[in-house]
């Protein structure tokens, strides 16, 4: 599918009012802040954090001059294969910067950053050179002296004190020049970053203390788009599991906003949206389920009861994409379309309830209490899908009827006779045939 890029129609999870409203909390919460601004997007994984990021710098780009912020976007876990989580966002910098002609400032940062590469060369000269006996420093400076002389460079002295001394030298720098260059421009430099969530913890911590120790000044504004939790596990595999991570994650984030939770409406444009581009494409796909409101009904409450994300609907679709193509024209059962629907729900939001149901390991009873954990309608029409795909024997139906009346749930009219041969069973083998074809 097209990637979203701007609010409007394609915006399935209707997420523009917020963006509004996000601006301008930034702008008020500046003035209750000493420094730079820190803000944390939370959300889970799939819940739309990238999308709204791309959609709102949309936004934010069309706005009048006066009112847009200096844009710089980072994608964190780009960067973590190159294990330096400064100079990610220093080279991010400076590539703004010359993108949009200012070379002077971009030439004081790069000379800055430039004296901190120097020192850490020469702290990994020391460590090699114990390791080795060999100073790869030296050995550098002799191969390329003269180059170091025409760019300038400096040859650093080798004992822990110089080192130290050079790096708090050339780190106070490169602040100062970020520093300058803030105060130097009319609008605030927003910096806009996604997929810190998914970093290696030692990568994304060392992001968050680079933002806290370099980038503190007052115009500086952080957007960090992650999932709270995983930060967590990251910031705990890093100090231990004994950390308060409230205490801690409050040193580097000033506020947390969430990113709105999925309306049963935007469950339904999703599903709308999906229904025609995976089920029934013309030309490439022929589905063998009756595409009606019904059905389109069925799929949104399933989806929105286990709180699937957009990501994960998606899945969803594709699985039945693939499980309800037929080459011929011709409509399956009801029963069977419905069981399929569940299933393939279930296949990605409740994994372990899906192999369960697929092998027949589960009680009646126990498949009514998820049910009436899931919805706040129409249990009973669901229940009665269900029990109608297990295939029942007619002693298996009257031990049911018996357990079902003592809870006081009716059994006449639940039975789904529109099931042909098929049960759970069947679509379950169907939905992993698949999959291992698809894999």
């Amino acid at each position: 599918m097209n990637k979203i890029t701007e609010f409007g129609d394609d915006d399935l999870i209707g997420l523009d009012k917020f963006g509004v409203r996000l601006l301008k909390f930034i702008e008020v919460e500046h003035s209750f802040v000493e420094g730079g601004l820190v803000l944390a997007l939370n959300s889970r994984f799939g819940f739309g954090k990238s999308t709204f990021l791309e959609m709102w710098k949309s936004y934010l780009e069309a706005l009048p001059e006066e009112e847009r912020p200096l844009i710089i976007p980072l994608n964190a876990w780009e960067s973590d294969y190159y294990g330096d989580a400064l100079f990610s966002l220093i080279s991010a910098l400076i590539e703004y910067l010359e993108s949009h002609n200012n070379t002077v400032r971009a030439k004081g940062i790069k000379d800055a950053a430039r004296d901190i590469a120097w020192v850490a060369t020469a702290i990994g000269g020391q460590i090699a050179e114990k390791a080795t006996g060999i100073n790869a420093v030296d050995a550098g400076n002799f191969a390329q002296g003269k180059r170091n002389e025409r760019e300038g460079a400096r040859i650093l002295s080798h004992d822990s004190f110089s080192i130290f001394q050079k790096r708090k030298e050339a780190m106070g720098r490169l602040k100062t020049e970020i520093k300058n260059l803030i105060e130097s421009e009319k609008r605030p430099l927003l910096f806009i970053v996604d997929e810190l969530d998914r970093c290696r913890p030692d990568f994304a911590i060392s992001y968050l203390e680079s933002i806290k120790h370099i980038f503190d000044c007052k115009g500086a504004t952080f957007i960090l788009a992650a999932d709270r939790d995983h930060l967590e596990n990251s910031a705990r595999t890093a100090f231990g599991p004994d950390l308060v991570f409230d205490e801690y994650f409050r040193k580097f984030v000033h506020r947390e906003v969430s990113l709105p939770s999925i309306s049963d409406q935007s469950y339904r444009r999703i599903a709308t949206k999906y229904v025609h581009y995976y089920l029934q494409n013309e030309g490439l796909r022929n589905c063998a389920m009756e595409l009606s409101d019904a059905r389109l009904k069925n799929i949104t409450e399933f989806c929105a009861g286990l709180k699937l994300s957009p990501r994960q609907i998606q899945e969803v679709f594709r699985v039945l994409g693939h499980l309800l193509q037929f080459p011929e024209q011709g409509k399956l059962l009801d029963g069977i379309c419905l069981g399929s629907i569940a299933m393939s729900v279930l296949r990605v939001g409740r994994p372990e309830l899906y192999k369960e149901l697929g092998s027949r390991k589960l009680e009646p009873m126990e498949i009514y209490e998820i049910l009436s954990n899931l919805f706040e309608n129409h249990v009973n029409w669901w229940f009665g899908i269900f029990l109608s795909g297990f295939r029942w024997s007619k002693d298996e139906a009257a031990d049911l009827k018996a357990k079902l009346e003592e809870n006081s749930t009716p059994f006449e009219g639940l039975y789904w006779p529109d099931w042909g041969n098929s049960g759970f069973r069947e679509i379950y083998e169907k939905i992993e045939d698949l999959t291992d074809f698809a894999s």
